[in-house]
């Protein structure tokens, strides 16, 4: 969640003066540096733990419930990412933001899916199939409404 609120603000305004390719070689170089933190500080030797068979992981696969699962999370997460990709043009071309105010909507956007993240974690303990359900829903509808092409005949602000 951390990301969200803090990474993707500050890789937007680093691309902004970078280009887009800067945020990603920093996440790159970021990559690198965690793998060897991690081969350096994790320990190697567990608690033992008992073989499982490839045949019984992959039986979950037969599951009709994971299935759906897995469309949702699927079609769900697209659609965020997907709203990461557009919103600066949506903000700058059809909104007339100014470019240097997106990492600030950004912040704001992050720190909306932290609130829906806390918010959604509770109700999801409380209800899970009406959470499971309506969020997904919910969620499709506020992406679709953001980035709706304009409609014909209606200008854009």
């Amino acid at each position: 969640m951390l990301a969200n609120v803090v990474g993707v603000p500050l890789g937007a305004f680093a691309g902004q003066l970078m280009g887009w390719r800067g945020p990603f070689w920093a996440l790159a170089a970021l990559a690198v540096a965690a793998m060897a933190l991690i081969a350096r500080h994790v320990p190697h030797d567990g608690p033992a733990q008992e073989a499982v068979s490839v045949r019984s992981e992959l039986s979950a696969l037969r599951s009709e419930r994971l299935w759906l699962a897995l469309a949702a999370c699927a079609t769900t997460t697209g659609g965020v990412l997907s709203t990461y990709s557009y919103v600066s043009p949506l903000l700058t071309d059809r909104a007339g933001l100014a470019s240097a105010l997106v990492p600030l909507v950004l912040v704001g956007l992050g720190a909306g899916a932290l609130a829906g993240f806390l918010v959604g974690g509770r109700l999801g303990d409380r209800r899970p199939y009406a959470t499971t359900i309506t969020a997904p829903a919910v969620t499709t509808v506020l992406l679709l409404t953001i980035c709706r092409p304009a409609m014909p005949g209606r200008r854009s602000r």
